[in-house]
This record gives C-alpha cells, structure tokens and sequence, in this order.
C-alpha cells in the first residue's frame, strides 16, 4: 500500500494522495512491511510524537523482502530530490527507535532532511539498536551530538552531514557511499569493524575525518577525500583503532596532522594503505607503514608480496 502524508493534511483522511494525513505518528502507526509513505516536502514536521523525545518514532518494523519506506516528495511521488523537513528542538531528537522492538528494522528513509536538534544529548537518527536500515538522500545538520548513529547492517548514502558533533556513526559490517560529513565537532564518519566506506569525503572535522573504532577489524576505505584543513595535534585524515586488519587505498589525504595513523595489532596483524594521493600531511602514514600493502611480523614491517 502506498500512503501520503502532508503538513496540510489531516490525520482523520484515508491517507490518500488527494487526502493526506498530517503527520508522521498516524503514518507510523499505519504502515506494514511492504508499504510505502510518502512525505510531501511541504512544511516542516516539529512536533513530538507524543512523550518519546523525538519528532518521529520507529515503532513499526518491515520484514525482509517487505521493508517499509519513507519518502519525501512533492509533485510526482517517484521524483527525486525532495526531502521532508523534520525540525528537533532543545533535547528533542529527529527519529528515534522505540526501546523495545525487533533488532531488524528493514525500513529505508529516501529523501530526508533533519534539523537542529540541540541540547546536551540530542541525535538527529538516535537508532543504536536499529539493524538492517538503509538511509539514502538525506541532509542532518545542526544536531548537538550525533547526526546518524545507527547499529550494524545499515547503508547511509548520498548524503550530508555538516556542524553535529559527530557526522554520522555506523556499527559492524556496515556501507557508507557518496557522503560528505564536514565542519562536525568530532568525527567525520566513524565505523566499526568490517565496514565499506566508498566515495565519501571528510573535511574540516574537529578529531579524525574518517575513524574505525577499538577492534573496527577489516574497515575497508576506498576512493575518499580525508581533508584536514590544516588541523593541529595528532588528527588523521584515517584513524584505524586497535584493529589487526585494515584498508585505505585510492583515496585523496590533504592537510592532515597524519594522514594515516594505526594503532593496535599485533605478530601477523595485515594492514592495506595503498595507491593513495597525499599533500601538505605533517606525517603521511604512523606506525612504520609506507603507501604499500604491508605485514607486521613482531613489530616490523614488511611488504607481504616481496618479503622487503
């Protein structure tokens, strides 16, 4: 089924094109696996939805093959490009995930835009618990602590994510493709382990552009920008933490404290930095790596194709 939903609405329609709801808790009360809620770019969604300390609430899951969409619009539904204004307030998150309800979520947000979320600890996507999750065409923008945080099996792509604390954090054997995470407190783009991060581009980030946290094992970073805009102290354009196995190669590496820094590891520990572009770096790569596929065996390197 597909419904609409409009700030001009009102929730007591059929929820059809021509007579929308008006907001989104009617529409998350009614959706099933499979269907999909359109949400005209019309106005703005500020409303708390009803003491959950967000704006909207995930209280409905899809299925797999049967995820639930919403979508933002305005003239023609399948257009691209149009993206639903939500607006958070003082501690008053943009989505949020209900506390109790099944760890995969199987729900797709096409066209969304979340806002000014402040406050001592408010998220513009507060969905740590949320797997399975696919977030596409989305601007999160001044959120006081995280613009996106979602937990693992989750793709956020073709987005922005600029002045949060931290852009956007991902768990475990998550993608991230086509981001741009600039201007946040913290992190830029921070994963987990076994996370594909492609075509994405991190600037002018207050700590690392790009990070994968303690034990972030096998994140693989490929075709990125990591600019530090002339950062000071011990800054990365990538930080791979407390991880035995790594990857950043084709990726552009400017102005960065270092541009890639390692920690962790240990005798038979692999790390990947290969093919990349660097410049102005006050140290290109820490840990004894050079640009090459490279081995540790004890605390020393080697390249592990030609045993130098």
């Amino acid at each position: 089924m597909n419904y609409f939903v409009s700030t001009l609405g009102n929730d007591l329609d059929a929820g059809a094109i021509n007579n929308p709801w008006k907001t989104l808790s009617k529409a998350m009360d009614m959706v099933q696996p499979g269907d999909t809620a359109y949400i005209k770019d019309d106005g703005i969604y500020d409303t708390e939805d009803g003491s959950s300390g967000a704006v909207m609430q995930i209280k409905t899951v899809g299925e797999l093959g049967k995820p639930i969409r919403f979508k933002g619009w305005l003239d023609d539904p399948e257009d691209t490009g149009h993206r639903f204004k939500i607006r958070g307030g003082a501690n008053l998150d943009g989505v949020k995930e209900v506390a109790t309800r099944p760890e995969k979520s199987f729900i797709i947000f096409e066209g969304i835009d979340v806002a000014d979320c402040t406050g001592t600890n408010a998220f513009g996507f507060r969905l740590p618990n949320s797997k399975s999750m696919i977030i596409r065409d989305f601007i999160v923008s001044n959120i006081t602590s995280r613009g996106i945080q979602t937990d693992t099996f989750c793709t956020v792509l073709d987005g922005v994510a600029f002045n949060c604390g931290t852009g956007v954090v991902m768990d475990a054997r998550s993608t991230a493709i086509g981001v741009h995470s600039y201007n946040n407190n913290e992190e830029g783009i921070l994963v987990g382990g076994q996370c594909m991060i492609k075509h994405c581009r991190c600037e002018n980030n207050g700590t690392d552009q790009f990070a994968a946290w303690a034990h972030g094992q096998g994140s693989y970073f490929d075709d990125c920008v990591a600019n530090g805009n002339g950062a000071t102290g011990d800054k990365a354009g990538f930080y791979i933490a407390d991880a035995y196995y790594g990857t950043v190669i084709n990726s552009l590496i400017l102005d960065n404290p270092i541009g890639v820094k390692w920690t962790g590891g240990e005798n038979g520990s692999n790390i990947i930095v290969n093919s990349n572009t660097y410049s102005g770096n006050g140290l290109d790569l820490s840990t004894g790596l050079v640009d090459r596929d490279m081995r540790s065996t004890g605390g020393s390197w080697l390249d592990w194709r030609t045993g130098e």
